[in-house]
């Protein structure tokens, strides 16, 4: 009696790809993976190096590996923490006063848990945007003391948080630069600004102030006050900003306004590019009393 043969036995079943940190099937996966989790918690890298690769953020994807659980983590301490108990309703504060002053330069930062990190390795943003602006990088002690509180917190992603520092502070005093232009000189400007609680309404003095420290804003802001300035100097309430050189063009007071829109623009242009002679226009132009006309 014969047997029946013993079935063939199934070959073995091919290894399963290695993904890269777990999750990623190959380099170009890695890097979209580290932007996404960069956008969600709003960080942001520098476009003009690569992120992977020689002279880029990280040299190689074993770096790039690292970046990335180092922005995991960051996520991961951003999570929203359980609901406290509802609190007693606070008291409703009092009216701002009419007296109340327009305070420049106050920049609200979300981003508190960065801040945190820093203070709590003795250390202040300034201190990272002031060494990052000198060298192109920070000192070896407070790359180890902000590490210290926080492994996550890598050279890549702390040489990228004193990179935004500093564009952030440059991108302020630009700002400021082109609201002291509009005004037609800096004595013009500080006059607008001391005197806003004069022209505006109490509660329109804070909207005002975070407009104007808002870089996106700054500009609509500054065309706003100018106008109701402009509006308060005809109606008496106000005197016309003063301050710098007070030349007026040929043709006295009624010789300075200008009437054409288009004209305006033109020379709003030109003095916000720091041209001085068509500073002292815009200038001659307000102290005849003429009225601010929006470039449209």
């Amino acid at each position: 009696m014969s047997l029946d043969p013993t079935p063939p036995i199934p070959p073995p079943p091919p290894p399963a790809p290695t993904l890269i940190a777990g999750k990623f099937a190959d380099r170009a996966a890695l890097e979209q993976g580290i932007h996404q989790i960069a956008k969600q918690i709003g960080y942001e890298f520098d476009t003009a190096k690569p992120l992977i690769g020689p002279g880029g953020h990280a040299a190689d994807v074993d770096g790039a590996v690292q970046i990335y659980k180092g922005l995991e983590r960051m996520q991961a301490m951003r999570q929203p923490t359980p609901p406290a108990p509802p609190a007693p309703p606070a008291p409703t504060p009092s009216p701002p006063k009419p007296n109340e002053k327009i305070e420049l330069g106050v920049q609200v930062n979300d981003d508190t848990t960065v801040e945190q990190i820093v203070e709590a390795a003795g250390l202040t943003m300034d201190d990272l945007a002031a060494q990052y602006s000198q060298n192109g990088k920070l000192t070896d002690e407070q790359y180890a003391a902000i590490k210290k509180v926080n492994p996550a917190m890598s050279r890549p992603i702390v040489n990228e948080i004193a990179r935004a520092k500093v564009a952030g502070a440059q991108q302020l005093a630009g700002m400021r630069q082109q609201l002291v232009t509009m005004t037609g000189g800096q004595a013009q400007f500080d006059n607008l600004i001391a005197s806003a609680h004069q022209f505006l309404d109490p509660h329109e003095i804070t909207p005002y102030q975070d407009s104007l420290n808002n870089p996106t804003t700054a500009r609509q802001a500054m065309e706003s006050m100018l106008f109701r300035h402009q509006q308060a100097v005809r109606s008496g309430k106000v005197q016309p900003l003063t301050g710098g050189d007070q030349t007026q063009p040929a043709g006295g007071a009624s010789g300075a306004i200008i009437q054409s829109r288009d004209e305006y623009a033109k020379i709003a242009n030109r003095a916000e590019r720091g041209d001085k002679e068509a500073a002292k226009r815009l200038h001659a132009h307000h102290q005849a009393g003429g009225l601010y006309i929006p470039k449209i």
